[in-house]
């Protein structure tokens, strides 16, 4: 149901609605004037009337009636209308939001490294009080009216205290916004997320800052598994000007590995603080997204380093003893290999295997691990794709998605296709089949695709 608010109602006599400027998601947020001040408010009206809408609304306002921070939207009041539906008000802030100034023009260094300040010392507010906002990202990052210094966090539809074991949301379920969110929200391992998340997240926009490119982009299903798997170019690849003292900080932040980020938002504040950055080094012509200028590389290359992932995408999320027997399975499969798991959802699985050996060989031993998980994951789109350079993993990750899932439209029509087409195959990449050896895997070509259906003699090749 629409939350349909007359301009001429007054809400608790004091918030005077003037019109709606947004719709969207759990709200509707109005303009309104607060008659006690005389300025302008944000009204935001419940939109949907389920009870786990209404309890994270009420949820959202709690939290935002917690903090209180220059760097964080102003909390005004929250309640319910005559009408019985629930509102949050807050100041109202004219500006753009940095989704639209990285649009628009984008930011010098200097720029860069204040506005990350300034949000690390608002998660340290929110933090201190043991809150997760979850949702760090451009566009809830506002500038009024234009300000970069006075950059203020919005939008706390998903914050949650980090002490809620219990929440609104199951764990395995998704929840945040892809391209920004850290590898454990991914997951979906809501029961380990801490203010980590929130830094993770806070290294991705300053990232983008910086570079004038997202760190993790793609569809959704794709730009999950890089932010799991892979790393973004190293800031100096794509701007020279940064410091590397200031991209040591961006890569510690974008760690995998919670364990390897920052604790605490204050410290990251601090560390900013001390950049060279910050006393206003000019920053050349921002560089466009697809830029790739030769400079100083900061992590070891891994160009010799041969690269080979498999994904699946299974119908259905099991439950209880099943999941954990699948996931068992799959490990082992994967582990006798020197594979990295991932899961996104309990539906795709993704295995990476990477190393410096004969390609051949390698190529082997990724087609034996695929056999292995096709026989844990019977009958579901599967793909294996190669990449003779690791560090190009991430357009690897493109293809796979790609691949399964125009393996699932082709699956919907396979007996048009090839009648004798077995739900038992995998589909190969052209630089996956150039590198296996036709007497050791049974590999099918058609005009559907190319297929790894069967080793010859059905015996798998000793990794």
């Amino acid at each position: 149901m629409v939350a349909s608010v007359p301009s001429t109602d007054v809400i608790d006599g004091r918030f005077q609605i003037d019109a709606e400027v947004a719709s969207g998601g759990m709200g509707t947020v109005f303009r309104g004037r607060d008659l006690q001040s005389e300025e302008p408010v944000a009204v935001k009206v419940l939109q949907l009337t389920r009870s786990a809408d209404a309890e994270r609304f009420a949820r959202e306002a709690a939290l935002l009636a917690q903090v209180s921070h220059p760097g964080i939207v102003r909390y005004l009041a929250h309640g319910t209308t005559a009408e019985r539906r629930q509102y949050l008000v807050m100041e109202w802030i004219d500006g753009e939001t940095l989704r639209d100034r990285i649009s628009r023009q984008g930011l010098t260094i200097h720029e860069s490294v204040l506005v990350a300040r300034r949000v690390a010392e608002a998660l340290d507010e929110m933090h201190r009080r043991g809150i997760i906002h979850r949702d760090v990202k451009p566009s809830n990052l506002i500038f009024p009216e234009g300000a970069v210094d006075r950059v203020k966090l919005l939008d706390f539809g998903i914050a949650r205290r980090s002490d809620d074991l219990i929440g609104l949301t199951r764990t395995g379920v998704m929840v945040g916004s892809p391209g920004y969110m850290a590898p454990e929200q991914a997951r979906g391992d809501r029961a380990v997320l801490d203010a980590r998340a929130d830094l993770f997240s806070l290294g991705c926009v300053l990232y983008e800052c910086l570079t004038g490119r997202p760190a993790f982009f793609g569809d959704p299903v794709a730009v999950r598994a890089k932010v799991l798997l892979a790393d973004p170019p190293a800031i100096r690849e794509v701007n020279p000007d940064v410091s590397p003292g200031l991209q040591d900080l961006v890569d510690e932040l974008l760690s995998k590995d919670r364990g390897q980020r920052p604790t605490e938002a204050a410290h990251v504040a601090r560390r900013l603080s001390g950049l060279r950055e910050v006393s206003g080094t000019p920053r050349p012509e921002r560089p466009s997204p697809s830029s790739s200028a030769a400079t100083a590389v900061i992590r070891p290359p891994r160009e010799n380093q041969a690269t080979f992932a498999v994904f699946a995408q299974a119908e259905e999320t099991l439950s209880g003893t099943e999941e954990s027997d699948r996931k068992r399975a799959l490990d082992a499969a994967v582990a006798s290999h020197g594979g990295r798991l991932e899961c996104l959802d309990g539906k795709w699985w993704m295995v990476v295997l990477s190393g410096a050996g004969v390609p051949s060989e390698m190529a082997a031993r990724a087609a034996s691990c695929a056999l292995q998980i096709r026989a844990v994951l019977p009958s579901v789109p599967m793909a294996l794709v190669a990449e003779r350079s690791r560090s190009k993993l991430d357009a690897l990750i493109d293809r796979g998605v790609s691949s399964v899932t125009s393996e699932s439209i082709v699956s919907l029509f396979a007996d048009a296709i090839a009648p004798t087409r077995s739900i038992e195959e995998i589909r190969l990449d052209e630089a996956t089949t150039q590198l296996l050896q036709s007497d050791a895997f049974d590999v099918t070509r058609r005009a559907d695709g190319i297929y790894l259906r069967a080793q010859a003699g059905g015996q798998a090749p000793k990794s």
